[in-house]
């Protein structure tokens, strides 16, 4: 991994952490005036109001350009010689844009990284081979 790269990744992470902290923060403050309206109508002698009805969940927090094509080039490792796009999802411990995974998939066939072993139709997914630099594959 070159610096650059290292730098980007700390960008990345740096985003998802202020983006969760703003979601906990909002959650807190809405929390906080739910139990400030309650405490208000229970001090005025009335019964306290129904719980507000739990808020819509946020929207999907938008990752910066080419973060999951890194994510996927970090787990690329850990990966069995042939996979599919459920080993990936499994790695990365998180469902991305399904049109965005297969893009990164596609990509790094194109930079010879990864090749396609078999085209899936239906509910059969697109299996990869990991394509190694003049090397035979690790025996397994």
């Amino acid at each position: 991994m070159e610096h650059n790269e290292l730098e980007q990744h700390k960008r990345a992470l740096d985003d998802q952490l202020r983006a969760a902290i703003d979601l906990l923060k909002a959650g807190h403050s809405a929390q906080m005036r739910e139990l400030e309206a309650r405490w208000l109508a229970a001090g005025a002698g009335a019964a306290a109001p129904e719980p507000a009805p739990e808020p819509a969940a946020p929207p999907p927090v938008r990752q910066p350009a080419g973060s999951l094509y890194d994510e996927v080039l970090s787990v690329l490792a850990e990966l069995p010689e042939e996979f599919d796009k459920n080993d990936v999802l499994r790695l990365l411990g998180y469902t991305p844009n399904r049109i965005s995974l297969f893009r990164v998939l596609q990509t790094l066939a194109v930079e010879g990284r990864v090749e396609m072993k078999t085209h899936g139709a239906g509910r059969t997914t697109n299996v990869f081979r990991k394509k190694h630099d003049g090397a035979d594959p690790p025996e397994g």
